[in-house]
């Protein structure tokens, strides 16, 4: 709560502190955990609802918490917001990205690719390790904008504009794929299975 007007502090570092203490005592007693680190304070799709989502998704996910919810809210999770949840997708997307478990050896490390370029005339661009990996250890963004100036100014949108290009375009021509005979089949069978529980 913030003191001087007791509002709930949805996006106060103490959320996302609390959620990471909480994902750790689900994982020592063996239970899922989930939480609202999406939600945030700002009032609008801003920088400080940015920043607010990031560090309180992070910190849970990095101890482990199952569920982090809240996408797409803000104003203490009291408003909906089409544009957040846009960039509160590349947000998991990142996150996610941190999460994956690497492998750390000799060429992962690019020990010999390293020795050739060092004690070498090649460089780092035009070795046969980074053809071999770019693809595949780097982050790929959605709406995340990666130009060089001058073709981010041509484009002449920001992060919260590309978001809302994105939702309108989702809007306009998503088709949703139905589910098959089969995959209707085996979620009866789940929900059949759980209501004689």
């Amino acid at each position: 709560m913030e003191m001087a007007t007791a509002m709930t502090g949805w996006g106060a570092p103490e959320m996302g502190l609390a959620a990471a203490a909480s994902a750790q005592l689900g994982r020592y007693y063996n239970l899922p955990t989930a939480g609202g680190g999406k939600s945030c304070s700002a009032k609008i799709s801003d920088e400080q609802m940015g920043y607010e989502s990031m560090f309180n998704s992070l910190l849970p996910a990095l101890s482990g918490m199952d569920v982090i919810g809240g996408a797409g809210a803000v104003d203490n999770a009291l408003v909906a917001c089409y544009r957040k949840l846009a960039i509160d997708n590349e947000v998991y997307s990142l996150t996610q990205f941190a999460l994956q478990e690497r492998v750390v050896d000799e060429d992962t490390m690019a020990v010999d690719a390293i020795h050739e370029v060092v004690n070498g005339e090649k460089n780092f661009l035009g070795s046969p390790h980074t053809l071999k990996h770019l693809r595949t250890e780097l982050w790929k963004p959605g709406i995340t904008e990666r130009l060089t100036y001058d073709d981010f100014i041509a484009d002449g949108r920001n992060c919260g504009e590309r978001a809302r290009d994105l939702i309108l375009d989702l809007l306009k021509n998503h088709k949703v794929t139905p589910l098959s005979d089969a995959q209707i089949a085996e979620i009866d069978t789940i929900v059949e299975k759980a209501l004689q529980q």
